[in-house]
C-alpha cells in the first residue's frame, strides 16, 4: 500500500464523536465556581474580617467556622469579656454572635446570611441576601460593647412607604429570570395552555454540585509515632512530611484545614493536611511534642454526598416543562469499592510519609526504634458504623456548636 493510498483512507474514516453520557448522575462544577464554593468563599472572608477585627483590640475570642465539607457553612465567635474578680468568681460580660451561610439557587441573590447576635438579655436575629463590610463590623462592635442596635436587624423599608397599603412591604428576594413560572392571564389562554402542558416533555434543572463533597466521617484505620526532632526543625519537618504525603496525583485532594477543640480548660487549634479521594479521606496529623515530632494519621469513610434536593419552581422553556430542583446533603453507603480506595489512599500516603521520616533520621544521624504498623480497623465495622442512628442529627449538632 503507497502513502498516498494509506492517506486517502484516513481521511475516508469516520471522525470518532465522543458518547453521550446519559447516566444518572448530579453535575459537578469543574471551574470549582459553584454556588457552594462562593458560599465558602464568603465564610472564610468574614471569618478572617472577624479575626482581624478582635486582633487590633488585642482580645483573644472564640472565633470558628464549619469544616471544609461540614454544612449549613457557619462562622461564630463568643466573647467572655472580663468585667472583675472577686477571691471567689471571675465576674465576665457574655457575647456571641453566629452567621449561618445558605445557599438558594435560581434567587437573585443566591447567597443568604442568617445572623444572630446575643448579648446580655438581648437576642437579635435576622435573615438577608446582603452583610456588608460596614454592617458586619457594626455587629462586632455591638458584641463588644453594645449602643444602637445594628442596621442589619432594623427594617429595611423606608419609612415613608411603610404607610402606603401594597407599597412598604419588605424587599423580596426573586427568582432569576429563567426560573420564573410563566403567568397566562387570559382564561381562555389558561385552557389552551392547560391543554398543551400534557404534551410536553418534561425536564429537570439540577444545580452544579461542588467538588467538594459534604462530610460525615467513620474511621477504618489509624497509624501514629513519635520521631526525634528539634524544635527549630519541627517546621521543616512538618512540610517536607506534607509534600511526601501529598506527591503527584491530580485525583487527590489535598488542603491544610485547621481542626479546632473546645477542652475543659481552654481551646485548641491544630492543623491537619487532608486527602481526599471518592469517599476516602485520610487526615495527617504532624504537632511538635518536646523534643520529638507527633506524626499519624486517621483514615475515614464519608458517609455524605449531594442528592436532588426540594421542587424551587415550575416553568415552561424551549417547549419543555423544566422543573427546578435544588440540591441536599443526604447519606451515601459506603460500598467495598469505597473500603479499597481508603485503603489504598491510606497505604500509599503511609509509605511515602515512612521513607521521609526514615530520610530525615538518616540526614542527622539519629537512630531510634520506631513502629511503623498501621493500626487495622475492623472492616465490616467500617461499612456499617454510619446507619447506627445518632442521639442527635448532624444539624442539631452544628447548630450546638455555633450557639444556637
Amino acid at each position: 500500500m503507497t502513502a498516498s493510498e494509506s492517506s486517502d483512507i484516513a481521511q475516508a474514516a469516520p471522525t470518532h464523536t465522543p458518547a453521550l453520557d446519559a447516566r444518572p448522575a448530579l453535575p459537578v462544577s469543574t471551574s470549582g465556581e459553584s454556588l457552594w464554593d462562593r458560599a465558602a468563599e464568603r465564610r472564610d472572608e468574614i471569618a478572617a474580617s472577624i479575626e482581624t477585627f478582635f486582633a487590633d483590640r488585642d482580645i483573644s475570642a472564640w472565633v470558628r467556622k464549619s469544616k471544609p465539607g461540614e454544612y449549613p457553612l457557619f462562622v461564630a465567635v463568643d466573647s467572655w469579656k472580663p468585667v472583675s474578680e472577686t477571691e471567689v468568681a471571675a465576674i465576665v460580660d457574655k457575647s456571641s454572635l453566629s452567621i449561618t451561610i445558605s445557599v438558594a439557587p435560581y434567587q437573585q441573590a443566591p447567597i443568604l446570611y442568617e445572623v444572630m447576635l446575643r448579648r446580655h438579655a438581648k437576642k437579635l436575629g435576622a435573615k438577608y441576601w446582603e452583610l456588608s463590610a460596614e454592617e458586619l463590623q457594626e455587629l462586632l462592635a455591638y458584641l463588644l460593647e453594645g449602643g444602637k442596635k445594628p442596621r442589619f436587624f432594623g427594617n429595611r423599608v423606608p419609612l415613608l412607604k411603610r404607610v402606603i397599603p401594597f407599597v412598604g412591604r419588605q424587599p423580596k428576594n426573586k427568582l432569576i429570570k429563567e426560573a420564573r413560572p410563566r403567568r397566562v392571564a387570559a382564561f381562555a389562554g389558561a385552557i389552551a395552555a392547560l391543554a398543551r402542558r400534557k404534551r410536553r416533555p418534561v425536564v429537570q434543572a439540577i444545580p452544579k454540585q461542588s467538588l467538594r463533597s459534604p462530610r460525615r466521617e467513620f474511621g477504618v484505620d489509624s497509624w501514629h509515632v513519635s520521631v526525634p526532632c528539634p524544635s527549630d526543625q519541627f517546621e521543616n519537618f512538618r512540610q517536607r512530611v506534607y509534600r511526601a504525603a501529598s506527591a503527584s496525583d491530580p485525583s487527590i485532594e489535598a488542603s491544610v484545614e485547621i481542626h479546632q477543640n473546645a477542652t475543659p480548660r481552654g481551646f485548641e487549634e491544630r492543623e491537619r493536611l487532608v486527602l481526599s479521594k471518592g469517599q476516602a479521606t485520610l487526615h495527617i496529623h504532624v504537632y511538635p511534642f518536646a523534643k520529638h515530632a507527633f506524626v499519624g494519621w486517621d483514615s475515614n469513610l464519608n458517609w455524605y454526598k449531594w442528592a436532588e434536593g426540594d421542587l424551587v419552581s415550575r416553568t415552561v422553556r424551549d417547549k419543555r416543562r423544566v422543573q427546578y430542583e435544588t440540591l441536599k446533603v443526604d447519606v451515601h453507603e459506603p460500598t467495598q469499592f469505597d473500603l479499597i480506595e481508603a485503603d489504598v489512599l491510606a497505604e500509599t500516603a503511609h509509605a511515602r510519609i515512612v521513607d521521609e521520616i526514615k530520610v530525615f533520621l538518616k540526614e542527622r544521624e539519629v537512630e531510634a526504634e520506631l513502629d511503623f504498623t498501621i493500626i487495622r480497623g475492623d472492616r465490616s465495622k467500617a461499612l456499617q458504623e454510619g446507619k447506627v442512628k445518632e442521639s442527635r442529627s448532624p444539624a442539631t449538632t452544628v447548630k450546638r456548636w455555633i450557639g444556637q
